[in-house]
């Protein structure tokens, strides 16, 4: 279980890297491709005979160098930049190889040098990880070493020192992405445990001690996060008060202690009847509870109250010191917002005000009650 956790946690660092990196490295291969091509200045100073001959192969090189580097750019392909840039530079090492074939043997050191530039920049400059970076790195050595050993004539002592240096850089290259990617990992993790350590603070900080439901600091932070991103989506939007009638007389008459578990009772009713996706409740100070609700309209909302109001009858909490009923019960102000006809900007700052104006009448017709009204 423990490796697989492991796995998973590289999993999601290496999509996390991939993500994050993918713009630098970009940048990173277009100076590459450049460079690349400005390399020409040695094809026309060593090779006057066949300078135009390097000068085409360089070109070309460069031109599908680009196409792997646009490819990146793709919606679909962008997130497969490790491949197509591991590709790049294989490319561009073998293109050197290629060259080095129409130069005078002489100058043909100067070209295996060259390689040592392009496998220390797949393994440094450009972020690749790991593997692609050796898959890179050693493909252009092991093309070097065919070409060397079978299709040309060069010395062996010269042969074997050119291999010696790009064996002894692809192994540091390894070894500096190893570091490299075993350190953005451990970087990452300690970011990861810090991200959830503060979203555990911040519910935390917004969740109601007592029953467990959203505070009003969720509310408010939820309620502007609606306004912000969500509201385009939805038709109308529901903001309900509710108050538990003759609270002070409960605790009174039954002790704190059974209000307690009372408020408990009543946030878990009111968080059942209110799936995520359809909206949210928080407890909004004291025995005041506030409810948004996702696409509701004006009738739809006060059907919804019903239920509420029904439901809570059926708990049949008693209430011997109400002047309503012998059982506990809410009294519900609330507004609809139609969110096409009405700008959302006004209807953000008045929603709480008008629903608590409603809960206000409903208080004063009796308790018990539902008062409503449009935003408009």
């Amino acid at each position: 279980m423990e490796w697989f956790f492991r796995q998973s946690q590289h999993a999601e660092f290496k999509k996390h890297f991939i993500i994050n990196q993918l713009a630098y490295a970009q940048g990173m291969a277009v100076f590459a491709a450049c460079y690349y091509f400005l390399f020409g200045f040695l094809d026309y100073y060593l090779a006057d005979e066949t300078t135009w001959q390097l000068l085409k192969i360089r070109l070309i090189v460069t031109l599908i160098l680009l196409l792997l580097l646009l490819l990146t750019f793709h919606p679909r392909l962008k997130y497969h930049w490790q491949s197509f840039i591991g590709l790049l530079v294989f490319i561009a090492g073998v293109g050197v190889v290629f060259m080095s074939a129409y130069v005078p043997d002489i100058y043909k050191p100067i070209y295996a040098q060259g390689l040592l530039l392009v496998i220390f920049y797949g393994y440094t400059m450009n972020k690749l990880l790991l593997k692609p970076a050796i898959l890179a790195g050693c493909g252009i050595t092991l093309t070097y070493f065919i070409y060397a050993y079978f299709f040309s004539n060069l010395a062996t002592e010269f042969m074997v020192t050119s291999l010696f240096f790009q064996i002894s850089t692809n192994a540091f290259g390894v070894f500096a992405v190893y570091f490299m990617q075993k350190t953005g990992f451990q970087a990452y993790k300690k970011n990861e445990h810090l991200k959830k350590h503060n979203k555990t603070l911040l519910r935390q900080s917004e969740t109601d001690g007592l029953t467990s439901i959203g505070n009003r600091r969720f509310f408010n932070n939820r309620f502007e996060q609606l306004f912000k991103q969500k509201i385009r989506g939805l038709d109308f939007i529901s903001l309900l008060l509710c108050d538990i009638d003759f609270f002070k007389n409960y605790n009174d008459a039954y002790g704190h202690l059974k209000g307690d578990d009372t408020l408990i009772k009543v946030a878990a009713l009111l968080a059942k009847e209110v799936p995520e996706n359809e909206g949210f409740v928080a407890r909004f100070g004291g025995e005041e509870f506030i409810l948004v609700l996702f696409n509701y309209d004006f009738e739809k909302t006060r059907m919804f109250i019903r239920g509420i109001q029904q439901k809570l009858k059926k708990e049949n909490i008693q209430h011997s010191d109400s002047s309503v009923a012998d059982n506990l019960t809410l009294s519900f102000g609330y507004v609809t917002f139609d969110v096409n006809n009405t700008s959302p900007s006004q209807a953000y700052k008045q929603l709480t005000k008008r629903a608590d104006k409603c809960l206000y009448q409903a208080k004063k017709q009796g308790r018990n009650q539902i008062i409503g009204t449009s935003f408009n």
